[in-house]
């Protein structure tokens, strides 16, 4: 028995040497991270994994002539999107009867459905505003009708009526 209990011994001092090595190196040596080429996250920031321990860092862009210098992000350019919304929203709100209320309908319905949809590249961007400019075409100004009353030196009045669409000029004859 006294075998046994020094084989087992022997092995528990082993194992506690290992435990012991494990635990000094483990806190005295740093982990030697591979973080490898960085993936970009959002238009913010990238992100590195290390290959080794599974860590992951944030970092921001670094934009130099229109691209990150380390994962290749390329910032979209949201500028004319912006501008070509602004536009149609403001002549969705803003019609005031100067198309004609099918075509706006028919407008709005178009640009909402260019505003859902997502992207991820510049090209992409560049086809929903295409889409959005083009979707004016949809649009008809609205007919009038205006009226000229003209009091002659006699007193008596005339009447000359002419129909045109929206917003054009009207000469009177």
């Amino acid at each position: 028995s006294s075998g046994v209990e020094s084989a087992v011994q022997s092995a528990a001092g082993a194992i506690k040497d290992v435990v012991d090595n494990y635990l000094t190196t483990a806190t005295t040596e740093p982990t030697k991270h591979n973080y490898g080429t960085p993936v970009s996250v959002d238009a913010k920031n990238h992100k590195y994994r290390c290959s080794v321990c599974g860590t992951e860092k944030l970092e921001a862009h670094n934009i130099v002539d229109g691209k990150c210098t380390k994962c290749n992000y390329v910032p979209l350019d949201l500028s004319t999107y912006n501008a070509a919304i602004t536009e149609a929203d403001g002549i969705i709100a803003n019609s005031d009867g100067k198309y004609t209320a099918d075509s706006v309908n028919a407008y709005k319905a178009a640009v909402d459905i260019a505003k859902a949809k997502t992207y991820s590249t510049q090209k992409e961007i560049d086809a929903i505003i295409s889409e959005i400019q083009s979707a004016q075409a949809l649009l008809q100004k609205a007919r009038v009708t205006i009226t000229f009353v003209v009091e002659k030196e006699d007193g008596t009045y005339t009447t000359d009526t002419k129909n045109t669409d929206w917003g054009e000029s009207v000469n009177l004859d």
